[in-house]
């Protein structure tokens, strides 16, 4: 029924669906989809499934809903008006389902020779394969299984699933993680003595470990060296470990203190006075010293020293040489002498 303004009197125009589309007609799974529409001469819109009454005049001759299909859906516009007049049109959604993987594995990080399960669900596919990633083919499998796997180092899994509608697939990945048994290749040091101030380079090279130690020294995972100063005797113990297993070498480093001269003594030679004769040119008494320490034949030559005191240093420099060598010839006359002393200058330059 429509009023027509030119004549004042309703006419029996049956409603017009002009347009009942779809933004698309395939969609995945939950995927949202747009309905629109255009109607003339209706008192009422009805589309079904899940939108239902279309209420306000506005909506009735122009409008937009949206929907989210899980499965393939047709849906019908009805449009009426009070007369009992109506009029049909469909729009059909196809629901492309794109697979589903679920994965289960008891144990992701294993040591070498351990048996790791894997159990899948798989839906909405038409073949599925698991394989490594290198391509190696582990299993082309049922939707619903499992299977037992030894991997010998880290492997990652990949799952993947081909949908029920061409180009439509859907991959997943697990990262089976496998221990080594830990090896120390070397642990050495610089040097293995050491005074103060003196550094040392400890080196070291492990395989298979995560996290390395090194006792008073702390956390060296990502080196393979460190200078430390040691100020004693110290063991230093290295420890490498994964989640599995762990292995520790110990080095010594002995600690030689710095030499010090705290002093210098030299024994005093019990021959003469120093107050009688020393290389600062006191010669008292000299003749009466002379007379006493050599034979005859060196006297009369100290009466010489007594004229020419400038003589009698080389013969000071001379005897002080014998006294340090400890020649026997002299042994006697210190001997005989020892209530005597002597001053024997500390000075390499002497001779």
């Amino acid at each position: 029924m429509h009023f027509n303004p030119n004549t004042g009197e309703f006419e029996n125009i049956p409603p017009r669906i002009k347009t009942f589309n779809a933004d698309r007609e395939v969609c995945f799974r939950g995927e949202s989809v747009v309905l629109s529409w255009k109607v003339d001469n209706a008192q009422e819109v009805f589309i079904t499934p899940i939108i239902g009454l279309i209420s306000t005049l506005t909506e009735i001759e122009k409008g937009m809903a949206t929907v989210y299909p899980t499965e393939d859906v047709t849906f019908t516009l009805t449009a009426s008006d009070f007369a009992g007049n109506s009029t049909s049109q469909t729009v059909f959604i196809k629901v492309n389902y794109e697979p589903s993987i679920e994965i289960f594995c008891d144990k992701r990080k294993i040591s070498i020779g351990e048996t790791v399960s894997i159990t899948w669900k798989v839906e909405n596919a038409r073949s599925f394969l698991v394989k490594t990633t290198n391509n190696t083919t582990l299993k082309e499998l049922t939707f619903e299984n499992s299977f037992q796997f030894t991997p010998q180092k880290t492997e990652t899994i990949v799952f993947e699933a081909e949908g029920i509608f061409e180009g439509v697939s859907k991959i997943e990945r697990i990262t089976i993680t496998v221990f080594h048994p830990i090896s120390i290749i070397s642990f050495n040091a610089s040097r293995y003595f050491t005074v103060e101030t003196k550094p040392i380079t400890l080196t070291w090279e492990v395989e298979n470990a995560n996290k390395v130690i090194i006792s008073g020294v702390g956390d060296v995972s990502n080196s393979n060296s460190v200078v430390i100063n040691p100020s004693g005797r110290t063991i230093y113990t290295l420890k490498a470990s994964n989640e599995f297993f762990s292995l520790s070498e110990s080095i010594v480093i002995e600690y030689l203190p710095m030499p010090r001269i705290r002093e210098i003594v030299l024994p005093q030679v019990p021959i003469a006075n120093t107050s009688l004769y020393n290389f600062y040119g006191n010669y008292e008494n000299t003749n009466a010293i002379i007379h006493n320490l050599f034979p005859k034949p060196i006297k009369s030559i100290s009466k010489l020293l007594i004229v020419f005191p400038y003589l009698y240093n080389p013969f000071n420099k001379l005897f002080c040489f014998l006294k340090r060598k400890q020649s026997k010839l002299f042994g006697k006359i210190i001997t005989q002498y020892s209530n005597y002393d002597i001053d024997i200058p500390n000075d390499d330059n002497i001779f």
